[in-house]
């Protein structure tokens, strides 16, 4: 969970940070955990999933578990935006496999 809030402070520089940081990265057991950063918009900035929507999408893959009880607070709000903001995406399996666990 620690690369996930490191993730959510890089700002402009997320997509080159998860790149480097994709063989750490694990999927989470737990859904004590929130993605605030890529829903929520601090400062008028966008949120990350709508500045960096397939990058998010990548991340998500990485780290959601198919637990559907392990899920992240937020995630129906991020594959929200990620529709909203690349419509494209809904065609995306690792998009359908979220959505499929989140329904």
């Amino acid at each position: 969970m620690a690369w996930v809030s490191i993730l959510e402070d890089t700002e402009e520089a997320f997509p080159t940070v998860l790149h480097e940081l994709r063989s750490f990265l694990r999927r989470i057991g737990s859904s004590d955990f929130s993605l605030d950063l890529f829903h929520q918009s601090v400062d008028d900035s966008k949120p990350l999933s709508v500045k960096f929507p397939r990058e998010t999408l990548d991340l998500l893959d990485l780290i959601v578990s198919d637990d559907k009880h392990s899920l992240p607070y937020g995630l129906s709000q991020i594959l929200s935006l990620l529709l909203e903001t690349d419509p494209d995406i809904a065609g995306d399996r690792r998009y359908e496999r979220l959505r499929q666990l989140e329904a």
